[in-house]
């Protein structure tokens, strides 16, 4: 009998030996699945992470590469603005110059009209380069002959006549208002001669201004 308790205990514990390793290993395989599991799901969010990261990243490298154009296109424009405003600089020195001349010019002229002595020549020279030649020019400078002792008084005087001539040399039909430089012949009309004139139509010389007249 005591040999038959001995081996119902021993069969016993031979059980429960069996059921805590069984029980063991299971929840070993359980673990490792969970672990597993944990890892392939960090995979996968690392890999999300990546990919939005990634999609950012160029997002953001093509927004750097717009940003670097429309740079770019800005800075051509500024310089092109910069060679503008020069050109328009000097194009206003130009024309400040031009203006100062022509000043100078009238003021010599009003001073030589003045001058009883050399009024007529002066008047005549300004008269012949200003107006073109002598058979169309808007104006021309005559100087009367002596006639006998009771005209002697007024030889050296000059008489400025106009004549009907003052027609624009290109197209012919309007009044010429328009002066070129540096000749200084009038021979063009507003339309004509609001765009640039290359060259004089009266004395073929080269143009680099024009000054539009009042004649009124």
């Amino acid at each position: 009998a005591s040999s038959d308790v001995d081996d119902d205990v021993f069969s016993q514990i031979q059980q429960q030996h069996d059921i805590d390793r069984f029980i063991s290993d299971h929840t070993e395989k359980l673990r490792l699945e969970v672990e597993e599991r944990r890892k392939r799901q960090s995979r996968m969010l690392i890999t999300a992470i990546q990919e939005r990261v990634m999609k950012k990243l160029k997002e953001k490298d093509e927004e750097i590469h717009r940003i670097g154009k429309l740079n770019w296109v800005l800075q051509e424009r500024v310089k092109s603005l910069y060679v503008e405003n020069q050109l328009w600089r000097d194009l206003a020195q130009t024309n400040e110059a031009t203006a100062n001349s022509l000043r100078n010019n009238l003021e010599q002229v009003l001073a030589h009209a003045g001058d009883s002595g050399g009024g007529g020549a002066a008047l005549a020279d300004d008269a012949e380069s200003s107006c073109g030649s002598s058979d169309q020019g808007w104006r021309e400078v005559v100087t009367p002959q002596a006639q006998g002792s009771c005209g002697a008084q007024d030889n050296n005087k000059a008489v400025v006549v106009g004549n009907n001539n003052r027609k624009c040399r290109k197209c012919g039909e309007k009044e010429s208002s328009v002066l070129l430089l540096p000749c200084r012949h009038l021979c063009l009309c507003t339309m004509c001669g609001s765009t640039m004139v290359g060259t004089c139509p009266v004395c073929l010389s080269l143009t680099n201004a024009s000054v539009h007249v009042n004649m009124l």
